[in-house]
């Protein structure tokens, strides 16, 4: 979706007012766990005691806007398992030997994504449920190596042509367990959402993982690495506001 435009739209007032739940971290066990429903050992939530966010939502709730599954797959582990091989091993071919595992992970997103819609619809019964997924981190197709830290440890085109298909598989994958949830829940598939500003693109949509120096832990790296920037967030809100405010044909708790 080139030629997005990143300006905030107006902004939509609810008249119950808006409550932020997100946690870093989280996967789609801590949103809501059918075999731990208090999330008492989710991978987030329960460490910190805040039980299962569905929790948060009730019969009163109108809007539920949502993004999961990125640490289902593990693209963060996975990311840090390549530049590692290559600072560590000094090899230089594809980190494609990672895809079936986060094929393995992505596949198994599905049912608890499914539970997590089923059990936010049972509580929040009128409520609009509304995901969003990934945008891809790199150009499509790759012109040059990228994310460069240390000694020019770099993602290679092959690298990046890989993790961009993968995040095409676990975008389709959310959108199709909302679909087959069969609540009502709305899917928006960003994955084109950073056309043209990808990693290390002239005011790129996304952090750097270059590396930094601190006073207190030595070298290390940008803690938002392959994160949104804030061009990148206004894009996303753009994306959002626009499925509030234009919602689909058949969208919607179910009648």
């Amino acid at each position: 979706m080139p030629g997005l435009d990143p300006q905030p739209q107006r902004q939509i007032h609810l008249q119950g007012g808006k409550q932020t739940w997100a946690c870093s971290g989280s996967i789609t066990k801590d949103i809501y766990d059918p075999n731990n429903p208090a999330c008492t050992d989710g991978h987030a939530s329960g460490t910190y005691g805040e039980g299962c966010q569905a929790g948060r939502v009730g019969a009163n709730t109108s809007l539920i806007t949502m993004s999961i599954g990125g640490n289902d797959a593990g693209f963060a582990d996975d990311l840090s398992g390549c530049y590692k091989n290559r600072i560590k091993l000094g090899w230089s071919k594809s980190c494609r030997y990672q895809q079936s595992s986060i094929d393995q992970k992505i596949a198994a997103i599905a049912p608890n994504l499914i539970a997590d819609l089923r059990a936010l619809r049972a509580r929040a019964p009128h409520a609009r449920i509304i995901l969003m997924t990934y945008p891809k981190l790199f150009p499509d197709p790759p012109t040059q190596n990228v994310g460069c830290v240390l000694a020019n440890i770099c993602l290679t085109k092959g690298d990046q042509a890989f993790y961009n298909e993968e995040a095409v598989k676990l975008d389709n994958a959310i959108c199709a367990a909302a679909a087959a949830a069969g609540v009502g829940a709305e899917c928006v598939n960003a994955a084109n959402a950073f056309s043209g500003c990808e990693l290390d693109q002239a005011n790129s949509c996304l952090q750097s993982p270059q590396t930094h120096i601190s006073g207190s832990t030595g070298i290390g790296t940008n803690p938002g690495s392959f994160h949104p920037t804030q061009k990148g967030q206004q894009i996303l809100g753009v994306l959002i506001n626009g499925e509030i405010q234009n919602p689909p044909p058949g969208s919607g708790p179910p009648s």
